[in-house]
């Protein structure tokens, strides 16, 4: 067998070339022309126009990544609002002010129970990229038997659908379990953080930053990237897909490019990776 000839193009060089040549491919139909490059967008909807595009683009890149989170929970309670009208219009709608409170009561909880915890998912990727609606708040923690005890007094109330034997087998094979609050129809989701290099890595890389007023860890830009491609693998999801775009299309030449295309190459990604990409 020949020896592979290693290229002299450095990790951050070649994942820039994949995004570009990417999107020229789709802007001319494989024809590219060089002289007339066009802006990366990865994540341009078929109904948008590259112009419409890169202007909502430029303005989200551009917000704090704060309003971007409270934005989304905005919406998401905008779509929850309608939902219920529609079911029963005597139902009180949902508050803004009470999916915060939510938000900072499993935050809070977790801090006085001294879990290690980030944030990960769709808040993530908003928080990193666009925002979207959402029900759902995604969180890695690390969790043993002990600490456990003080989750289950924690999530006791009527309110909490929570299942203690489900998340002791989630603890003993580095699963998942997941809590859901009734009143607002939210679910949260207690991802255990697995023994493996990358696991590790991502948790130590998480960043303090404030959502909704609350201090809260999250994951990184590139750990949101390569943990949504790692679902989206075996989900063929577009939606975890399209999320992946966004954030390359926001957060662009700040990404860790070494650590990223590292990161796809150990957890087998590259051909999920080039699903990444738009028209949506």
């Amino acid at each position: 067998m020949m020896p592979q000839k290693k290229s002299n193009i450095r990790p951050q060089a070649r994942l820039k070339r994949w995004l570009f040549d990417t999107q020229e491919h789709k802007n001319t139909g494989g024809n590219a022309n060089p002289s007339k490059k066009k802006s990366v967008q990865l994540s341009r909807p078929r109904d948008t126009s590259d112009e419409a595009w890169s202007f909502l683009l430029n303005h989200q890149g551009r917000r704090p990544s704060t309003e971007k989170v409270a934005a989304a929970v905005e919406l998401s309670v905008a779509v929850l609002s309608i939902s219920k009208a529609a079911r029963s219009s005597s139902k009180k709608p949902m508050s803004v002010k009470t999916i915060e409170e939510l938000i900072h009561f499993v935050i809070n909880g977790l801090n006085s129970a001294e879990i290690p915890h980030m944030i990960v998912g769709s808040f993530a990727s908003t928080y990193h990229g666009l925002p979207r609606a959402t029900q759902d708040l995604d969180l890695v923690c690390e969790l043993d038997l002990v600490s456990l005890e003080s989750l289950a007094k924690l999530f006791s109330s009527d309110d909490f659908y929570f299942n203690k034997a489900a998340a002791e087998e989630a603890i003993r094979r580095e699963g998942m379990f997941n809590l859901v609050h009734a009143p607002s129809g939210w679910k949260i989701d207690l991802i255990l953080r697995k023994n493996r290099r990358f696991s590790v890595a991502e948790f130590e890389r998480r960043d303090l930053v404030e959502i909704l007023g609350q201090p809260v860890h999250i994951a990184t830009a590139e750990d949101t990237i390569l943990s949504k491609l790692e679902w989206a693998k075996d989900s063929l999801s577009e939606r975890q897909l399209r999320d992946v775009a966004e954030v390359l299309d926001i957060q662009g030449d700040r990404l860790d490019m070494e650590y990223l295309q590292d990161g796809i190459a150990h957890l087998g990604l590259e051909a999920v990776f080039q699903k990444a990409r738009g028209p949506w």
